[in-house]
């Protein structure tokens, strides 16, 4: 798996030592509600997350360069279709203690640039539910183009909600990553 890095960050592959820094944002509801994932209610299930991850080779860390810390991770996954457009949906996931510092954008800038450049993708999609404003923040600082809303997808907090959904063409991508 090809390694990337930022003046911040190095975006590498998962790793099973990686267990504990998983686990410390992946127990926590607030997160896991954030991104839809089930939560980590012990060690023995980040371990397990992490080897389905390693299976799929999708899933890339997000470490701190300075510290060597990581912080999340970020997929790159494949969205399989009839007409055999290479479709891909971004998602990541930031621990907690490191939101507003603006290491989504600066993983994913990372991610959507070897989607294009490297593997010829035709589109990324990404996406958030209706509340998660940092998510729709990113998004729209990035220069996705709004798609559409699924509505009430998923249940929050007792109360169904909607997903709202993005997406980038290689020629979108062309002129948003010139103001990136």
């Amino acid at each position: 798996m090809i390694e990337f890095n930022t003046d911040r960050l190095c975006l590498r592959e998962l790793q099973n030592s990686d267990v504990n820094d998983i686990f410390e944002y992946c127990k926590s509801q607030e997160v896991i509600e954030m991104v839809g994932m089930r939560l980590h209610t012990s060690i023995e299930v980040t371990k397990k997350y992490i080897e389905h991850e390693l299976k799929k080779s999708e899933t890339r860390a997000i470490v701190l360069k300075d510290s060597k810390k990581l912080i999340g991770t970020v997929s790159l996954r494949r969205q399989y279709n009839d007409y055999d457009l290479d479709i891909r949906s971004i998602t990541c996931v930031i621990n907690p203690k490191y939101w507003g510092k603006r290491y989504a954008p600066e993983a994913i800038k990372e991610i959507v640039k070897f989607a294009f450049e490297n593997e010829n993708v035709h589109k990324v999609l990404g996406g958030h539910f209706s509340f998660n404003m940092q998510s729709a923040s990113v998004n729209k600082k990035l220069g996705f183009i709004y798609e559409g809303r699924q509505r009430e997808i998923i249940k929050y907090q007792g109360k169904l909600v909607d997903a709202i959904e993005y997406s980038l063409l290689y020629k979108d991508y062309i002129e948003v990553s010139k103001k990136w």
